[in-house]
């Protein structure tokens, strides 16, 4: 009988290579045989077919056991293919089925609606930096409203309806400035019309309108519009398609002219890998210049909210060191290009003044 189950077995896994086939038969036959041999063994020893007495379980139970782990041993041998037993054809559909899971693991790991969070920059940083010098040193050329005094009264007249909620007499005069090529008041007509503003009447939001004087600023190279076009990367409420990359592209070009707030988010994107390879060297020296342009802050209601930005930026300097392990050698150096950056960088702005570009309303 055991040598009938055995036969079974090596043909069922011979025809089929169903691993579990042989397992559970050599389970079946071990069980068989254990009971075989210990009634062999009784029927010998006592020439009697009855229950085999106490004193007779002892032995027989354990050789029968020593019998049960040797079958068991030789048929996990014999039924287990070695590598020289696999076909061509087994080694190719494994093969296949590795590159599969591997195609599904790396799609179906980032949902579409996610993906824009692991793009990086593809724009050389040299490039960026050298399109950055280029409208930095035509910044002269820029028209600002408050600079003039014919289009700084005008300009102080429309704030002025803005604060009485007069939108129409507003936007008429804000409109009028722009069309003179005015940046400053272009980055205010673009607020102007910002859709994300529920205060203001439906008439006067409208997210083209808003984009379509943004990109009048961002073509005369004025910083301020370069941060406000990363920061609608950044986000999902701006008609843009959300982009990690292009939102370090435009925070390089404003960081490069001095804009604080600018270096300040490029700081945070090369500490948390926004569009960027993770740098805490670089995080650390963008929070350095742009704290350095923070102060003094401006004497006037603006004061306090500079204050927290200068806080923010520090408390973020210093958890690169508590928080994500910089060494002091790191320090050193980011304090280093901090040195070597303001050194080639003459042209850039020096005071959150002026790149705020704030029109005082009052003497």
């Amino acid at each position: 009988m055991p040598t009938k189950v055995l036969m079974i077995s090596s043909i069922l896994f011979i025809a089929g290579r169903n691993e579990m086939v042989p397992l559970i038969l050599c389970h079946l036959y071990c069980v068989y045989s254990q009971e075989y041999w210990i009634n062999k063994g009784m029927i010998i020893k006592y020439r009697v077919n009855t229950p085999t007495p106490p004193y007779a379980i002892i032995p027989l139970h354990f050789f029968a056991k020593a019998l049960l782990v040797f079958t068991s041993s030789a048929l996990l041998v014999a039924c287990s293919p070695s590598e020289s037993d696999l076909t061509e054809a087994d080694t190719s559909e494994a093969d296949i089925n590795n590159e599969n899971a591997q195609a599904a693991y790396t799609t179906w790991e980032v949902p579409p609606e996610e993906r824009f969070m692991f793009v990086k920059t593809q724009t050389p940083i040299a490039e960026l930096q050298a399109y950055a010098k280029e409208m930095a040193l035509k910044r002269s050329e820029m028209r600002l409203a408050k600079d003039e005094p014919v289009a700084r009264k005008q300009y102080l007249e429309a704030l002025a309806h803005l604060d009485n909620k007069h939108y129409a007499e507003a936007e008429a005069l804000l409109v009028a400035l722009s069309e003179q090529g005015y940046v400053d008041v272009q980055m205010d007509l673009k607020s102007f019309y910002n859709p994300t503003d529920s205060d203001k009447p439906e008439a006067y939001q409208s997210a083209e309108k808003a984009y379509y004087w943004l990109k009048q600023a961002l073509a005369q190279g004025f910083a301020k519009a370069q941060y406000t076009y990363a920061l609608w990367y950044y986000s999902d409420r701006y008609p843009v398609e959300r982009d990690w990359g292009k939102y370090a592209d435009w925070l390089i070009i404003a960081a490069e002219q001095g804009n604080a707030d600018a270096q300040k988010h490029l700081a945070f994107a090369y500490s948390y890998a926004r569009g960027l390879e993770r740098n805490l060297v670089e995080s650390y020296k963008w929070y350095e210049l742009a704290i350095r342009r923070f102060n003094p802050p401006p004497k006037d209601k603006a004061k306090n909210t500079i204050a927290v930005r200068i806080n923010l930026a520090r408390g973020l300097q210093q958890d690169l060191i508590t928080e994500k392990g910089m060494t002091p050698e790191q320090v050193a150096t980011a304090k280093r290009l901090v040195d070597e950056w303001e050194a080639s960088h003459p042209y850039a702005y020096q005071s959150i003044n002026d790149i705020e570009h704030i029109i005082y309303r009052r003497p």
